[in-house]
C-alpha cells in the first residue's frame, strides 16, 4: 500500500470514526522518505506517537510520507474542522525550507522549486499559523527537523526560519525523536506542562504550567511527577537508540555512496575497454546495476560482430572522401579490385581490403587502422616507383634503338635513309627533322617539275603562235587568243586585232558561249582578248567587274580569317621585296603598293589574282623562299 493511500486512509478514519464536532483536533504529518532529498530519520515515529492522542478521544488527521496532493487533502480537512474546535494541534516532521520571509514544509515528492514556485509546491507555515490563530491560548504548532541545512541558491535555505507567531499560539521545535516523545508523553497527557522538556525549544504564547490537554481536576501531583520522571527516562533510552539508528543509517549511506562510486568507476573503465568480456564482467559484479541492461546489449552486439574493434578503429580515423578515394586507388594499383574509386567503401572495397590484408600477413577484417593505411600507401608508392623505373628503362632502350637506327640510315643525309627511318619510327626523336628535310626535297622536286612544265607550255605557246597568229590573219589571231588569252603573244595579238573591224561571225558567238559556260573572270577576259570589239564585249566587261568585286570580297574575308599578326604581314612584305616586287614600306600595313605587289606575284605564280593574301599564297611564298635558299 503506497504512502498516498495510507494518508488518505488516515483522513477517512477521522471522518468515519471521529466525532462530528470534536472539542480538540490534531493534524500530524511525518515525512521520512523524500524522492529527491535526504531522508529525515524518525519523522515517521511522530505519526506513530499520535496514537496517544487518539486514545484521549482527540480527532487526529495524520499521514506518513505524504505527497503534495495528499498533504493538501489533509490540511484542507484540518482547515474545515478547525473553526469548531476547542484546542488545535499541528505536528509537522520532515524537511523545511525558508525564504521570502516564510518557512515551507515540503511533501515527499518535492524537488525544491524556486522561490516563486515554492508556495504552490509546499505547505507555508504562515498559512498553518493563521488557522491556529482561531484558538488563541489553546493552539500548538510542533515542528520537527533533523537540523541539516544548506544554502539553496540566492533566495532559499534549508531549515526553519523566523516565524511571525499570532497571539495565543505556542510553537515547539525539536528533533524528530524528542518530538515523538513530547507528543505521546506530554501533549497527550492532561495538565502536562510543555516547559522544561529536554531538547524542546519554545516560542510564542507561554503561560506558566501551559499544556495542550487540561483535566477538570488537578489530580495527584506526586503521581504526575513520578509519571513524568519515568517518561523522561524512557525518552532518554529512546533517544540513545535513535542515535544508534542514525549512526547505522549514516554508515549504510556512506557504504551505498562508496558502492555507487565503485559502480561508476567500473562502468567508465568498461566503456573505455569496450569489449564483450569487459561488459560481461560488469554484469557479473553488478547484475542489477543501473547499466546492466546496456552492458548485456553491448556484449551481445560485440559477440555478433567479430571485427567491431577494427570497425571502430577505422571510424576513429574520420577518413574524408578524398582519403577514401586515395585508399581505393592504392588498392587498385596493387591489383585489388575495389569496383570503383568513388570514396565509398562498399562490398567491393571491403573485399579488396581483406584480400590485401591477407597478402601482407595481417588479420583479414575488411577494415583499416592508421598503421595499415600508411603501409598500404607506402606499398603502392613502392610499386609505382618500380613501374616508373621500368618504364624509364624501357623508354631509354627505345631511344637508344631509335638513335642507332638513325645513325645506321645516314643521320638524315640521304632521302632513302630518312624515308626508311620514318617507316620504322614514325614518331621517333628524329621524325620531325626527317620530315622537314624530305619536305624541302619534295618541294624542290615539285618546283623543278613546274619549271619543266612551264618550259613545255612556253614552247607550245610559241608553236601555236607560229601556226596561227604569226600569220597576221584575224582568224588566226583570234584562234591564238582563244587558246592562250594570257599567253606570251596575247598583247601582240590584241594589238593586231585592233586593226580589224568588229564582226558578228560565228567565232564571236561561240567564244561568248564558252565564256558564259565558264563564268569566270579569266574566261570573260579571254573573250575580250579574242574579240575586244565583239558583239558581247560590253556584257563581258560588266560581268568581269561584278565577278572581280565578288572575288575581292571573298579574298578579303579569307585574308581576314587567316588572322595574320604584324610580324607575319611584315614577313610577307619582306618576301615580296626579296622577289624583286615593290610592296612599299615593310611595316606590316597592306597598302596599295602591297596589293599591287601581291597581284604581280599571284600573276607570276599562276595563282588567282586578287591582291589579297591566301593560305595558298603563304605556302607558295615560303616554298619559294626555301628554294631560293637552296639555290644559294
Amino acid at each position: 500500500m503506497g504512502m498516498r493511500v495510507l494518508a488518505k486512509v488516515a483522513v477517512l478514519a477521522v471522518l468515519a470514526g471521529g466525532p462530528a464536532l470534536a472539542e480538540d483536533i490534531a493534524l500530524v504529518i511525518g515525512n521520512r522518505n523524500y524522492s529527491d532529498l535526504d531522508r529525515v530519520t524518525g519523522a515517521d515515529r511522530v505519526v506513530d506517537a499520535a496514537a496517544a492522542l487518539r486514545a484521549r478521544d482527540i480527532a487526529v488527521i495524520s499521514g506518513k510520507n505524504v505527497t503534495l496532493d495528499d498533504m493538501r487533502a489533509l490540511v484542507g480537512q484540518f482547515e474545515q474542522m478547525a473553526p469548531n474546535a476547542d484546542a488545535l494541534l499541528v505536528v509537522l516532521a520532515g524537511r523545511f525550507v525558508q525564504g521570502g520571509n516564510d518557512t515551507f514544509f515540503l511533501p515527499t515528492d518535492s524537488d525544491v522549486p524556486g522561490l516563486t514556485g515554492l508556495p504552490g509546491q509546499s505547505l507555508p507555515l504562515s498559512s498553518v499559523l493563521q488557522i491556529l490563530s482561531l484558538a488563541p491560548g489553546e493552539a500548538f504548532l510542533a515542528l520537527a527537523e533533523d537540523g541539516a541545512g544548506a544554502q539553496r541558491g540566492p533566495f532559499l535555505r534549508d531549515g526553519i526560519g523566523d516565524l511571525t507567531i499570532p497571539q495565543g499560539v505556542t510553537v515547539l521545535r525539536a528533533a524528530p525523536a524528542p518530538m515523538a516523545g513530547l507528543l505521546s508523553d506530554v501533549l497527550a497527557v492532561d495538565d502536562a506542562p510543555v516547559q522544561g522538556q529536554d531538547g524542546v525549544a519554545l516560542s510564542g504564547y507561554l503561560p506558566a504550567g501551559h499544556g495542550f490537554l487540561r483535566s477538570d481536576e488537578a489530580g495527584d501531583s506526586a503521581a504526575l511527577a513520578t509519571a513524568v520522571a519515568e517518561t523522561q527516562r524512557e525518552r532518554a533510552r529512546a533517544d540513545a537508540a535513535e542515535r544508534r539508528t542514525q549512526l547505522a543509517e549514516q554508515t549504510a549511506r556512506a557504504a551505498r555512496d562508496g558502492l555507487d562510486r565503485a559502480e561508476a568507476a567500473l562502468w567508465a573503465a568498461t566503456q573505455e575497454q569496450d569489449t564483450a568480456s569487459s561488459y560481461q564482467r560488469y554484469v557479473a559484479v553488478f547484475p542489477d546495476g543501473p547499466h546492466a541492461a546496456e552492458a548485456r546489449r553491448l556484449s551481445g552486439e560485440i559477440s555478433a560482430e567479430p571485427f567491431r574493434q577494427a570497425r571502430l578503429a577505422e571510424e576513429a580515423l574520420s577518413l574524408s572522401r578524398d582519403q577514401r578515394r586515395a585508399i581505393q586507388g592504392n588498392l587498385t594499383a596493387l591489383g585489388f579490385n575495389t569496383r570503383g574509386v568513388d570514396g565509398i567503401f562498399g562490398a567491393g572495397t571491403r573485399t579488396a581490403i581483406g584480400n590485401w590484408q591477407v597478402s601482407v600477413g595481417r588479420t583479414k577484417t575488411g577494415y583499416l587502422d592508421a598503421a595499415e593505411v600508411r603501409a598500404l600507401a607506402q606499398q603502392a608508392a613502392d610499386v609505382e616507383a618500380a613501374r616508373r623505373a621500368e618504364e624509364e628503362a624501357r623508354t631509354a632502350a627505345i631511344l637508344r634503338a631509335d638513335n642507332a637506327f638513325w645513325l645506321q640510315q645516314g643521320s638524315g643525309r640521304t632521302e632513302d635513309g630518312m624515308r626508311a627511318y620514318l617507316s620504322q619510327y614514325p614518331k621517333g626523336q628524329w621524325a620531325s627533322v626527317a620530315r622537314d628535310r624530305l619536305a624541302v626535297i619534295d618541294q624542290q622536286r615539285r618546283a623543278e617539275e613546274e619549271a619543266r612544265l612551264e618550259e613545255e607550255r612556253r614552247r607550245e605557246d610559241d608553236a601555236w603562235w607560229d601556226r596561227t597568229g604569226a600569220k597576221g590573219s584575224e582568224q588566226g589571231l583570234r584562234a591564238y587568243l582563244e587558246r592562250y588569252p594570257t599567253g606570251r603573244w596575247s598583247d601582240t595579238a590584241r594589238a593586231a586585232l585592233a586593226n580589224f573591224a568588229p564582226s558578228l561571225d560565228q567565232n564571236d558567238e561561240r567564244a561568248w558561249q564558252r565564256a558564259q559556260s565558264a563564268g569566270t573572270v579569266d574566261a570573260y577576259r579571254g573573250y575580250l582578248d579574242a574579240f575586244p570589239r565583239g558583239a558581247f564585249s560590253a556584257k563581258a566587261k560588266t560581268r568581269i567587274n561584278r565577278l572581280t568585286a565578288e572575288n575581292d570580297g571573298a579574298a578579303a574575308a579569307a585574308e581576314q580569317a587567316l588572322g595574320l599578326n604584324r610580324p607575319m604581314r611584315q614577313a610577307v612584305e619582306d618576301r615580296l621585296a626579296g622577289l624583286g616586287l615593290d610592296p612599299g614600306q615593310v611595316d606590316g600595313e597592306f597598302d596599295n603598293a602591297t596589293r599591287r605587289a601581291l597581284r604581280q606575284y599571284q600573276q607570276s605564280a599562276g595563282l588567282p589574282v586578287t591582291g589579297f593574301v591566301s593560305q595558298e599564297l603563304v605556302v607558295k611564298l615560303l616554298t619559294d623562299s626555301v628554294l631560293d635558299l637552296l639555290r644559294r
